[in-house]
């Protein structure tokens, strides 16, 4: 294969450098910080292309020479004019067989996208080369203002700069350097809204018909329900959910005759396995009565965590009578809240339980409502001294 470098500035208002293959041009840019006159009027304008034209020749040779030894990569170079959008659709297939939740979490995070380039560019796609620091500053902007929660224009702004270093990474037309260091956007350490023990007894007792058990299989959409009652009983996550076997537990029987089961697993998030984290007797209960009446590999098979399931899950906790904004991962806070709750139980068993790689993740989790903050502060000792006492001088 033959590669050509040359620079074309005759006749024209600028200079750029030209890059051909085989005889076909794959690349030609504007060197815009290099000024150049067409017809030069004096010795000033001149001087002007002179100096120019030497400052462009020598990163000409700088081309050439990186080509030479092959550090030129010309496949990068012929996927600079496709399409930001259909790379991004291969991302989230690739996503998709890993884990179905990853994949539904890129694609709503391409919508996202779409209607920034709609709204600020006038466009339903772009190249890949123009994806620029300065346009990822801009959506980055865009995003900030969304009228959504800060872990979602988090999770929103990561999936598009996975995106490019993905692109960037395996040579697909993407320019290199383009994502500041530190360049994210901070998630506040917002209350986390969760369960109180009358609430969770409240909502599990609530009779989910129409619900949950309509239009499909009964087992299909159960398991919403199922997983959400699993989750405030062991803090286990949707996506680990999703992935989780009955070939996963162990079952045993302890000195006293009970049911001693645990359970490994992998953290998707992480990629950290798990091994051993205990099962409480009533999660163990739970998960007897799940699989007399159903069959299969999977634990949770069919979980699915989608608008129309978040809010099916809406529709349970409002027919039970609970005025909170509760969604799937209120779950996992419920399952913190009751923990700690526990005497003798800490901060850092919890953290093993969350799956949590450092203990100030956890700490998000640490939380009482107001009617538990009111137990415990009655039930402090008393500090003053009785009437009957009296103050011995020292």
């Amino acid at each position: 294969m033959t590669t050509s470098i040359f620079l074309r500035y005759k006749n024209r208002h600028s200079i750029s450098y030209i890059i051909k293959q085989n005889g076909k041009q794959i690349k030609s840019e504007t060197y815009k910080d290099l000024k150049y006159y067409k017809n030069p009027k004096d010795r000033d304008e001149r001087s002007v292309n002179a100096q120019s034209l030497k400052v462009a020749k020598d990163r000409l040779i700088d081309l050439q020479s990186e080509n030479n030894n092959g550090g030129l990569d010309m496949d990068n170079i012929a996927h600079q004019n496709d399409s930001f959008i259909e790379w991004w659709e291969q991302i989230i297939d690739e996503k998709s067989q890993k884990n179905k939740a990853t994949g539904i979490n890129y694609k709503s995070s391409l919508k996202k996208f779409k209607a920034y380039l709609g709204k600020e560019k006038g466009t339903d796609d772009i190249i890949r080369w123009k994806i620029t620091r300065s346009l990822l500053l801009d959506y980055k902007r865009y995003i900030e203002l969304l009228n959504l929660s800060s872990q979602s224009k988090r999770n929103r702004f990561m999936d598009f700069k996975v995106v490019i270093r993905e692109g960037f990474t395996r040579g697909k037309g993407f320019q290199s350097n383009i994502i500041p260091d530190k360049c994210n956007i901070s998630a506040t350490n917002k209350r986390r809204v969760f369960l109180n023990t009358e609430e969770c007894r409240r909502l599990f007792n609530t009779n989910t018909d129409g619900i949950f058990e309509a239009n499909r299989s009964d087992y299909a959409y159960r398991c919403t329900k199922e997983f959400f009652i699993f989750s405030c009983l062991t803090g286990m996550s949707h996506r680990d959910a999703m992935n989780f076997k009955w070939e996963d537990i162990t079952t045993a029987i302890n000195i006293k005759g009970e049911d001693s089961w645990t359970f490994n697993y992998k953290r998707i998030k992480t990629g950290k396995d798990y091994y051993d984290i205990p099962l409480s007797q009533q999660a163990i209960e739970f998960l007897k009565e799940i699989k007399s009446r159903f069959d299969s590999s999977y634990v949770f098979p069919n979980l699915l965590y989608t608008p129309p399931e978040s809010k099916r899950v809406k529709r349970w906790v409002k027919r039970a009578g609970i005025d909170k904004h509760i969604t799937m991962h209120c779950a996992r806070a419920t399952f913190a809240s009751e923990f700690l709750k526990v005497p003798g139980n800490n901060i850092n068993t919890l953290m093993k339980f969350m799956g949590h790689q450092n203990i100030a993740t956890t700490m998000r989790y640490v939380q009482s409502d107001k009617q538990e903050m009111q137990l415990q502060v009655n039930n402090m000792s008393d500090l003053r001294i009785a009437p009957s006492e009296t103050l011995v001088a020292v």
